[in-house]
């Protein structure tokens, strides 16, 4: 094991499988699979990320972005390691955005002395990225939401 961090990580319950495989884990002890609410987003943690799983997620990431596996959908928030920054991943099931982030999981935009912004893009990817994930999770919970008040015969 190399450096660690703490990370956490939001996802559809279907898509949980990678993340644990990762060593992600549910957020708190007691709960079990079955204890899930369907349509909510899953929230995992890892307080010992092996450099924050970087190299995993961001090939699960561009897996999905080139259409080589069915869509994953996540959010993911690593703090800071010994030896780099906090960073933030987000995946739609279509588009895989990473940027640098900030001790607060925001995406950092940094400036270089000829005044040239850095990380941009990347931030800005990240952001419309990470709505479009919330987008989908609050379509899941309002279908699941719809599913629970239906009437059964």
């Amino acid at each position: 094991m190399g450096d660690r961090c703490y990370s956490t990580v939001t996802c559809r319950k279907r898509d949980m499988r990678h993340f644990l495989d990762m060593g992600y884990a549910l957020e708190f002890d007691d709960t079990t699979v079955e204890d899930l609410t369907p349509g909510e987003p899953v929230e995992l943690v890892d307080d010992e990320a092996n450099y924050g799983h970087y190299t995993a997620i961001k090939t699960l990431g561009k897996r999905v972005e080139d259409g080589l596996i069915p869509p994953v959908v996540f959010v993911v928030e690593c703090q800071e390691g010994s030896e780099y920054g906090p960073c933030v991943h987000a995946c739609d099931g279509r588009r895989y955005a990473y940027s640098e982030a900030d001790h607060d999981g925001f995406p950092c935009i940094s400036m270089r002395e000829d005044r040239a912004l850095v990380g941009e893009a990347e931030a800005r990817t990240y952001w419309d990225v990470h709505d479009a994930v919330y987008r989908r999770f609050a379509r899941a919970s309002k279908a699941a939401d719809r599913r629970k008040a239906a009437p059964t015969s």
